[in-house]
């Protein structure tokens, strides 16, 4: 909801995990005109935003600047005056060690109102996702945060180490990656005990986070060996030691990770969000498009004289349903028996509360042809399916005598945004798994990145359908599960990676 005589909105991102953006900040993502967003907000949480949204990139980074500190502030009054909506979208928490109270600052001067969104600060999620307990009844009831990277105009240092390493307790280091050997020498010669344990956490909260750890006296030599880097929190304190027992994040199935979705964009929540929670890298790369093929105008009529309606797919279900309660009456669907070619789109028709009458024991259109009931052969099947679809099913019924008749309701479009951010880390990254779910998002795939998957990167497969497009496009299929589901995949995949990690 839009706030009254608010133009503004400065939203804090929280500090990487797409999950911790606050719902607040999602509601008004929905519905401002234009976003102007760090290096270090997690561009998934950009889709939470409208399709027509002008997205700004700000690419604000030590040693980087997309846009000045002027430039950001010139680009929001600039949209502002327009009479534009925004959103400034910062990391972590805006008012935490960051540029948010100066931003608002120009805005107000300006004369439009805004309102603040707060997010989590990496200083509280950055060690949680670490496993390691800010506060602790036995060693630590007082945090303190610091930054190390203060303003190069300074006559001296602001920061009283003296005071930090009397003062005990936890101790958490901001945007000190570049100076670790300056402050852990000011904290020993400040008089902190050198066996103090520290940690240093790079890129907290996403699944190619890093952390090493050690004490005050080691921690330099730990970071520059690993060879880690900003964006990064360091942590010092007793708590630190707790971090065996309580990690919890690296610690699943397939923390570190990196896996690509072709799905559209339209279904491919489902299986982000399961690969997420077991710890994966999710790269979005939609490789398909569904549009909506209109019904025809006499589609009752043909209802009217259909026994049966199967159904290719969920897409189907869904397009099928939806176009046709929007203009009919769905009790004439009454006198219908169902048909679905596997149990996600059987599950699809129950969610409609539709009760499904036949799904063959393969989940592909060959096999319901081949396993279709022996009824009279006076019954009609109508087949609602994609454009692309098969003609496997229709030729066995055919073949066998029924009437038949195809109603497309759906057609995909193959087709990647090469441009797009995840498109662009996959070329320069790789990943570790890709994962088709049609033979139509293995082909957009191959006809894009052919150049790009190497041997090395595993490939997951719905399906023997899929998994026969992959093997005609020159690839080798590394895991498929016995039963056309998402959920099954993956599991496959983690199967294929835990087992691997125990020989």
């Amino acid at each position: 909801m839009k706030s009254p005589g608010v133009q503004c909105y400065l939203i804090g991102a929280g500090p990487g995990d797409p999950g911790l953006l606050t719902i607040r900040a999602r509601e008004v993502l929905a519905f401002v005109d234009v976003v102007i967003y760090d290096s270090l907000v997690n561009e998934s949480i950009l889709d939470h935003c409208r399709k027509d949204c002008e997205r700004i990139f700000a690419g604000k980074r030590a040693g980087f600047h997309h846009l000045s500190q002027d430039g950001i502030h010139q680009a929001m009054i600039e949209n502002l005056q327009a009479g534009r909506t925004i959103a400034r979208l910062k990391g972590g928490d805006p008012f935490v060690f960051a540029r948010g109270g100066e931003e608002m600052e120009a805005v107000d001067a300006a004369g439009f109102g805004f309102e603040v969104i707060p997010g989590i600060t990496s200083g509280s999620a950055v060690p949680a996702y670490a496993g390691i307990p800010l506060t602790h009844r036995e060693w630590a009831s007082h945090v303190t945060f610091v930054t190390a990277h203060e303003r190069k105009d300074a006559d001296k240092s602001r920061i009283e180490w003296k005071r930090m390493a009397e003062l005990g307790g936890t101790l958490v280091i901001f945007m000190g990656a570049k100076s670790v050997k300056i402050w852990t020498q000011n904290l020993i010669d400040a008089g902190l005990d050198t066996e103090t344990p520290a940690a240093f956490i790079q890129w907290g909260t996403r699944t190619y986070q890093r952390c090493v750890f050690g004490t005050v006296k080691t921690l330099e030599a730990s970071v520059r060996s690993a060879g880690l880097s900003s964006p990064a929190i360091a942590v010092i304190g007793q708590t630190t030691s707790l971090r065996d027992r309580l990690k919890w994040f690296e610690t699943k199935p397939l923390f570190g990770k990196r896996i690509v979705v072709t799905r559209s964009k339209e279904q491919n929540a489902s299986l982000r969000i399961m690969l997420r929670e077991l710890g994966a890298e999710v790269l979005e790369i939609p490789t398909i498009s569904i549009h909506p093929i209109e019904l025809p105008a006499d589609i009752e009529q043909r209802i009217a004289a259909t026994q049966w309606l199967a159904f290719s797919s969920s897409n189907g279900v869904e397009h099928f349903l939806n176009a046709y309660c929007d203009g009919h009456d769905i009790r004439t669907l009454a006198h219908l028996k169902i048909a679905a070619v596997g149990s996600s789109t059987a599950a699809t028709l129950k969610r409609y509360h539709l009760q499904v009458d036949f799904v063959p024991s393969e989940y592909r259109s060959a096999a319901m042809g081949q396993e279709w009931p022996d009824l009279d052969r006076q019954h009609q099947v109508m087949y609602v399916c994609g454009s692309s679809a098969e003609a496997d099913f229709q030729n066995a019924m055919e073949s066998a005598g029924y009437g038949f008749k195809r109603m497309e309701v759906y057609q995909t479009k193959e087709g990647i945004d090469s441009s797009s951010q995840a498109a662009e880390t996959y070329r320069d990254q790789g990943a570790d798994w890709l994962t088709f779910c049609s033979s139509s998002s293995a082909r957009a795939f191959h006809a894009a990145f052919k150049k790009d998957v190497l041997d090395s990167q595993k490939l997951a497969a719905i399906g023997p359908v899929t998994q026969e497009q992959i093997e005609k496009l020159g690839w080798s299929c590394t895991v498929m599960p016995e039963i056309s589901k998402l959920d099954l995949m993956v599991e496959k995949i983690v199967e294929h990676e835990t087992s691997g990690s125990l020989q």
